[in-house]
């Protein structure tokens, strides 16, 4: 990861202030290549390096480093090393970085591309879908109209995933993005009563005002 600050003299008589940090490299090799770095911004000295930097990141990364064998991120401290085909790094905190990219990635193509929602069987954009906590994903209009409908008649129980062999409970999370204010409320107000409904020895007194 390359930041950077520009100092007012940038570019005519210094280098941009900057940063390299990785999660998978020793200190050695992230000296190695500020080092690499800053050999590029002498040499075009007094002209923009940001995009040279990159571009050095980008394609000389490996090659500088003299890595030439494929790198494994490993959880267990025991399976890392040099085992002859590749090296294994032990980055437990880089394991999770690269699923938490993996997730936005994946995520960020749903929603680009073309999808047949299961309750309306219209094809839409991901980005008009909701996905709830089962990962299963529909239209908002198909949930939102489900939601307000089970709001309305008070069938709460009846708030989840309508494929038949899930069943998982909608969210709080997913009834705010599908429900208005009002119908909130409703839901608050009856799912509320229906916890108190299940508690032993509460009960419901007639003389207080509902309201």
């Amino acid at each position: 990861f390359l930041s950077w600050k520009y100092p007012v003299a940038y570019p005519s008589r210094c280098l941009p202030d900057f940063n390299v940090s990785c999660e998978w490299m020793s200190e050695d090799q992230i000296q190695q290549l500020r080092e690499s770095l800053i050999t590029i911004g002498k040499e075009l000295a007094g002209m923009p390096v940001i995009f040279s930097w990159q571009s050095f990141l980008s394609t000389e990364l490996f090659s500088v480093l003299a890595i030439d064998k494929s790198i494994i991120i490993c959880t267990e401290k025991d399976e890392s090393g040099d085992n002859g085909d590749c090296i294994c790094i032990c980055r437990p905190k880089v394991m999770q970085s690269l699923a938490r990219y993996d997730e936005r990635m994946r995520e960020k193509a749903f929603k680009e591309g073309l999808h047949l929602c299961q309750l309306c069987f219209d094809e839409k954009l991901g980005s008009n879908f909701h996905r709830l906590s089962c990962s299963h994903a529909f239209c908002v209009d198909c949930l939102s109209e489900m939601a307000s409908v089970h709001v309305k008649e008070g069938s709460l129980d009846a708030l989840s995933c309508p494929l038949p062999d899930c069943g998982a409970r909608f969210s709080h999370a997913t009834l705010r993005a599908l429900l208005d204010d009002e119908q909130l409320q409703r839901w608050d107000e009856l799912n509320t009563t229906k916890e108190l409904q299940t508690l032993a020895g509460v009960k419901y007194c007639p003389r207080c005002d509902p309201s």
